[in-house]
């Protein structure tokens, strides 16, 4: 049974696995049989101009997909003869491919490593340090009262 689309109103379609089937009309002309599920009054397929199908095969979508199909009658547009507008429903979500996890880092490189990973030094070793540099340097010039305190 296939479903008929009617003028000015919108149909959300879930494009069936069947394939495509692509035939010739009496006036010579191609159309499609698209095939539909969960359509909610039962249908199970739909026939497309080719022009339709074009529209169809643009969007990129495949079985599974959702469209929106809207057949347009205005008379200020298109001289007043009936066109198809298709949308898609649901944007499709890619797949992401997952990148493999990196490699175990080896212990002997991690040792390695660790030499490089110099910590700041605390408020008193950083003290102490400019303090024994600071006796190297007054050493030989003399040592002044309160130096100490530095």
């Amino acid at each position: 049974m296939g479903l008929k689309f009617k003028e000015n109103t919108q149909d959300r379609v879930k494009l069936g696995s069947k394939e495509i089937e692509r035939k010739i009309n009496e006036h010579d002309k191609p159309y499609f049989i698209y095939s539909i599920v969960d359509y909610i009054t039962g249908e199970t397929e739909f026939n497309a101009t080719e022009k339709l199908h074009t529209k169809i095969q643009d969007l990129g979508v495949g079985p599974g997909d959702s469209i929106y199909i809207s057949k347009v009658k205005d008379e200020e547009i298109n001289n007043g003869y009936p066109f198809f507008k298709v949308e898609i429903a649901e944007v499709p979500i890619k797949k992401v491919e997952e990148k493999p996890a990196p490699p175990e880092v080896h212990k002997s490189i991690e040792k390695f490593e660790a030499q490089f990973n110099t910590k700041e030094p605390d408020r008193k070793t950083q003290h102490d340090i400019m303090w024994k540099w600071y006796q190297g340097e007054t050493a030989e010039k003399g040592h002044k009262e309160g130096d100490e305190l530095f």
